[in-house]
């Protein structure tokens, strides 16, 4: 039978090339660890096939379909994009940083296999986790899996490591509306708040600690001319973030600036025809914040929420004069919220760090972070914390989670948070869906309406519809190994502060320097094992 297997960190495609298959195949997984083997097989006219493991017993075992998605249009590496990140012209050689010219299709999605495989396309594509069960010791072991004509032995080797507890924070802004859109569903009705807890569950999966709840001024803003608020239709779906294990909540934002993009007035999100800087909008804030200090209070919230008060602030701005006066309405805020909730931190994604005094925990674009790294680490060793983000850009050879690039850079991303001492990590897309006439499934490059443009591949979201619940992407569990590498390489530092900086050295040197072959990767990653289980 015809095939293709790897446990590298690599996309698959439909039109991939088979041939002979390996009789064996090695994963090296820590005790608590969850490591993957990808498999294509030749369909050879069959549409459905059986899957099994034998001496499995010692193991947790997932099994996925791999779905196909549509990539529409390549990313594009410029400075100034004016909100085209993409190429659109027809006639173009592939990119060097792409993995292939659009469009094409690309193994995204896993669903869930509930009996046997099927086939489309005349092939069979199967994603299987392997996880230890937590009685299983450390040793090598051999299981066989069989996927009908094909057997395959499996050779694991778990190492006597265990991944540590989350130190990284990691977040993935949601769409609460999409949940219920796209499964059909009543907001506020139970069989909604079941979806969003599977949603939920998706996110812990990643090892994500934050949620961020954004609030919707129509229910929220219950009498307008009284500036009256009630957040309390809110509270089922916080509490289920708590009860999956996440330990903080983003709130926000405050303020917002999508129908005035580049001037200098940053509006009221609770109404955005009201600018911050008005009384009316000072006002509508206050009555704001008293009343969530009241919500949060009542619920035990106030000491595991941190607030966004107006995102990107300083990224688009046309000189000093805008950035000053968005400065004074965003420090305005900053005063009203400290006033009722003493001691809270703000977080904010931002350029620079002009925004002194407003914010607590800078989360730079990966590139600006390295643009302005002096400046960052300054305010990190004087008590802020530093996070990153990437989101439609830094685009090229910069490290990102786009469809047309090596899958391994969405998880040397983690590397680099270890690399730079960065302690958390955001991106604003986990299902962000357009929801007019939008198939997520056959084309993946969604409209930025705010500039006329078009987003990168992937950049909107990282998860998918699917009948039951949201099906995981292939970005997801690599940014899911990305943020368990992270801990594992914080573990070595605290060991052995050599053996850790010529490692990691030899993976990342920077965002756009780094080990991007994903056999080479894997060698690093196994290595890295090896150490720990040396030195612990």
């Amino acid at each position: 039978m015809r095939g293709y297997c790897t446990v590298h960190e690599e996309f698959l495609y439909p039109d991939q090339a088979l041939g002979a298959l390996p009789e064996e195949i090695s994963l090296h997984m820590a005790r608590n660890g969850r490591e993957a083997v990808r498999l294509l097989l030749d369909a050879e006219g069959r549409e459905r096939i059986s899957i099994s493991v034998q001496n499995g017993e010692g193991f947790e075992l997932e099994g996925f379909q791999m779905i196909d998605v549509g990539v529409n249009y390549n990313e594009v590496e410029t400075e100034e994009q004016n909100g085209m990140f993409v190429i659109t012209e027809k006639e173009y050689e592939k990119p060097a940083y792409c993995t292939r010219k659009a469009p094409f299709r690309v193994y995204e999605a896993l669903k869930p296999i509930q009996g046997e495989l099927e086939a489309k396309d005349g092939v069979f594509a199967l994603y299987l986790n392997i996880a230890p069960k937590p009685d299983t010791s450390a040793g090598t072991y051999e299981l066989t899996l069989s996927a009908g004509d094909c057997v395959l032995r499996l050779k694991l080797r778990v190492y006597q490591v265990e991944i540590p507890e989350e130190s990284l924070s990691v977040t993935n802004w949601f769409n609460l509306d999409n949940i219920a859109l796209f499964h059909g569903l009543e907001m506020g009705t139970e069989e909604y708040y079941q979806m969003v807890r599977r949603y939920a569950k998706a996110m812990r999966r990643t090892r994500q600690t934050h949620f961020f709840i954004s609030f919707d001024p129509r229910k929220a803003l219950v009498d307008r001319e009284k500036l009256r608020f009630d957040f309390s239709y809110l509270k089922p779906i916080i509490e289920i973030f708590f009860s999956e294990g996440f330990r903080t909540m983003e709130f926000g934002n405050f303020g917002e600036k999508r129908e005035s993009l580049f001037t200098d007035e940053i509006k009221c999100a609770a109404d955005p025809q009201v600018p911050l800087s008005s009384d009316e909008g000072y006002y509508l804030t206050l009555a704001m914040v008293q009343e969530l200090a009241s919500f949060l209070g009542e619920n035990g919230w106030r000491d595991k929420t941190i607030f966004h008060i107006c995102d990107e602030p300083d990224v688009h701005v046309t000189g000093p004069e805008v950035l000053e006066k968005r400065k004074q309405q965003y420090l305005r805020v900053v005063s009203i919220l400290r006033r009722y909730f003493p001691g809270c931190r703000t977080i904010e994604a931002v350029k620079t760090t002009h925004f002194k005094g407003g914010v607590d925990i800078w989360v730079p674009l990966t590139a600006n972070y390295e643009e302005f790294r002096e400046e960052y680490d300054r305010m990190r060793d004087l008590g802020d914390e530093v996070w990153c983000y990437v989101c439609c850009v830094p685009t090229g050879h910069y490290l990102n989670r786009f469809l047309d690039i090596e899958l391994v850079k969405s998880r040397l991303l983690f590397w680099g948070c270890s690399s730079y001492r960065l302690s958390g990590y955001l991106h604003w897309g986990f299902n962000y869906w357009p929801q007019e006439n939008y198939d997520p499934f056959n084309e993946s490059n969604t409209p930025n309406t705010a500039f006329n443009g078009i987003y990168p591949a992937g950049d909107a979201y990282i998860v998918y519809p699917g009948p039951d619940g949201p099906w995981l992407g292939q970005r997801l569990e690599a940014q899911r190994r990305g943020a368990e590498d992270y801990e594992l390489l914080e573990r070595l530092r605290v060991l052995d502060q050599a053996a850790y900086e010529e490692l990691l050295g030899r993976a990342f040197q920077s965002n756009r320097d780094y080990e991007g072959n994903p056999k080479a990767f894997e060698e690093l990653r196994r290595e890295l094992l090896a150490l720990l289980e040396q030195k612990s």
